[in-house]
């Protein structure tokens, strides 16, 4: 199994979405704000998954508002 976790990126806040190579949704669409805060918010809802699997994480290039998250 791997987990898909798809990132759609905006100016103050982000929405992610997870879910399994099979299409079974893990974590429905659920925001989080474009700071240090949110990602750790982030990171909490990652470390939540079976770390056994491959985890892929996809996030679209808009201006310039992910490079905080791609930072961290």
């Amino acid at each position: 199994m791997c987990y898909f976790v798809g990132i759609d990126v905006a100016k103050c806040k982000h929405d992610f979405t997870i879910i399994t190579g099979e299409g079974e949704i893990i974590q429905s669409s659920t925001t989080f704000s474009n700071n240090e805060a949110g990602f750790k918010e982030l990171l909490d809802s990652l470390s939540k998954l079976d770390h056994s699997q491959e985890i892929k994480i996809g996030l679209e290039s808009t201006s310039h508002y992910h490079k905080n998250l791609v930072k961290f």
